[in-house]
């Protein structure tokens, strides 16, 4: 995990908690799901990010908190005049493999047997664009719960803190 921390971070996370107001001044916190990701260039393209990792606990996946996550990705993306958004994928994750593919990520697979098979999605900043409209609309309507007074809150070194 040191390789996380520090000038020369060789990733960086992004941390998702859900917050829960029990009408008390107490909140309870818990982290309900992260992205890692890196950062990359294309010979060909430019700058790249790579997400190694995004993980949305079971209860939290319905949410659309993955969009969420996708949406501060995109604010980086955007700020480090990024190009590309990329990220592998293995073949039994065919949950993972529907939410980029819902979000205008496109499949890159190669023909390599099966048992050792994996996905490459990747999203050019014109279809982060376009997303980006979709996922305004998403955190509009998912910042609070009114039922429960609960937040997902997002936090990563660029915007600490932020709530989504």
């Amino acid at each position: 995990m040191a390789d996380g921390f520090g000038e020369q971070a060789w990733f960086k996370c992004i941390v998702a908690e859900y917050v829960e107001n029990n009408g008390n001044t107490e909140e309870s916190k818990e982290i309900v799901g992260f992205v890692m990701y890196t950062f990359g260039y294309d010979g060909w393209k430019g700058r790249v990010l790579n997400i190694t990792d995004l993980y949305i606990t079971q209860e939290h996946r319905a949410t659309k908190l993955g969009h969420l996550i996708l949406m501060r990705l995109a604010l980086i993306v955007e700020t480090n005049k990024v190009i590309k958004m990329c990220g592998i994928v293995s073949d039994w994750n065919t949950g993972a493999r529907r939410f980029y593919s819902a979000v205008g990520a496109i499949d890159y697979s190669t023909e390599v047997p099966e048992a050792q098979r994996q996905h490459y999605f990747a999203a050019s900043w014109e279809s982060i664009k376009a997303q980006m409209k979709t996922l305004q609309g998403l955190y509009a309507k998912c910042e609070y719960d009114d039922a429960s007074d609960s937040t997902h809150i997002i936090k990563d070194s660029l915007y600490d803190n932020a709530s989504m």
